[in-house]
């Protein structure tokens, strides 16, 4: 399982790269007959945000369909659920902060959770109003993962999860207490193969047995994303099939990007000596123009109001490899970077972007001059935007 810190719709559906949709059927196999239970479409906009997901029955025929509601900032708002007929079933709204996170959710208009989060947008309480139950969350030194949860009931602590996690962010234990007593009840343990999938996971009780214990197999396509899974209990006699169909943004077969190199729009601010840098780019073969603010086009921008390079997902990587180690040699006061996946930008590299939209819209974290080196080591575009899209938050 992945940590509860983590948020991204994508990562938290076992899925890498830049996924467009998914066709996933779940299946119990019993004496060799399979029975279909699950059967059901999920869509996700480039950055791994999920739009759509459609349930089906076992005849193909839709049961039901959720629409995710976004601002026009990119963040979710709430979902419309859709009956087989096409009319209106049901709807979630969401009540939002300033940096996106969702602080209250609605169901028809009825308030089910309330979240708290803290100055470094983590998630530190979660309030169920239908039950009156609470979640309380601390997370590591490095405010990335949570390390341990306190449920409480009715205002009462009542169990504390501990949890283990390996760095990317895969829990590999979770130590399960009663909280009046310090008693442990029992601990998960969740084992992984070199992609990141659970192999295998069972629980341990008081008396040392094993419980709940399940190990499952992969095969997988070329973007180290499962396609067929089987899950097999060994205290059990369960045996589950999973298969997906998964269409991606870019190309199976090939991750070129989609745009040339005449056709990347290329901009800089206007910074005091930004004559050397359009002379050094243009050597290169990178024609460059300045952006000039229209209130006062004659103003030079500030170095530490303009530390972030912007990145269109479409730039091909050699380029965006050449113009950004050339950069930060011209420009060292750049700090962050930013990839791009809407169509107003995808095709543009932009040196000079505000900090404070950085900071405070996308929440970026900078880079050291070594993370900026590492850039020059990648070898497939997917695999940096991926790096890239780890230092920002959104």
């Amino acid at each position: 399982m992945k940590n509860p810190a983590i948020q991204k719709d994508r990562i938290l559906d076992f899925l890498n790269d830049d996924v467009k949709k998914v066709v996933q059927k779940k299946y119990t196999v019993s004496d060799d007959e399979e029975v279909l239970k699950e059967f059901r479409t999920r869509e996700y906009t480039i950055d791994g945000k999920r739009i759509k997901t459609i349930n089906y029955d076992d005849n193909g025929s839709v049961k039901l369909e959720q629409i995710s509601n976004f601002n026009p900032r990119g963040f979710k708002i709430g979902f419309s659920n859709y009956n087989k007929f096409g009319g209106l079933d049901s709807e979630g709204q969401y009540d939002i902060d300033l940096k996106g996170n969702i602080i209250r959710k609605y169901f028809n208009g009825q308030l089910e959770e309330e979240m708290v989060f803290d100055n470094e947008n983590n998630l530190i309480e979660h309030h169920y109003c239908n039950s009156g139950d609470t979640a309380m969350f601390h997370y590591d030194s490095e405010k990335k993962f949570i390390i341990e949860q306190i449920n409480y009931q009715r205002g009462q602590k009542f169990h504390i999860l501990k949890y283990i996690n390996d760095l990317k962010g895969n829990v590999i234990q979770i130590k399960t207490y009663r909280s009046s007593s310090e008693e442990l009840l029992h601990t998960q343990i969740f084992n992984y193969n070199v992609v990141g999938d659970v192999i295998e996971s069972y629980v341990i009780l008081k008396n040392e047995e094993k419980v709940n214990w399940y190990k499952h197999e992969y095969i997988y396509d070329s973007k180290e994303n499962w396609i067929n899974k089987i899950t097999r209990g060994i205290t059990s006699d369960n045996i589950q099939k999973e298969v997906r169909e998964i269409d991606y943004y870019l190309s199976e077969i090939t991750s070129e990007p989609l745009i040339k190199k005449d056709q990347i729009k290329l901009l800089v601010s206007n910074f005091e000596n930004v004559d050397d840098f359009l002379v050094k780019m243009k050597e290169r073969g990178y024609d460059f123009n300045v952006y000039l603010s229209s209130d006062n086009p004659q103003s030079t921008s500030a170095f530490n109001e303009h530390e972030v390079i912007w990145l269109g997902h479409l730039v091909p990587l050699d380029d965006i490899k050449a113009v950004v180690k050339l950069s930060k040699t011209i420009y060292p006061h750049l700090k962050y970077v930013k990839v791009f996946y809407e169509d107003i930008c995808h095709d543009e590299i932009y040196i000079g972007g505000s900090t404070s939209s950085a900071l405070e819209i996308y929440y970026c974290s900078p880079l050291s001059d070594n993370e900026f080196e590492i850039i020059q080591n990648f070898k497939q575009i997917e695999d940096l935007h991926r790096y890239i899209d780890g230092f920002s938050n959104e």
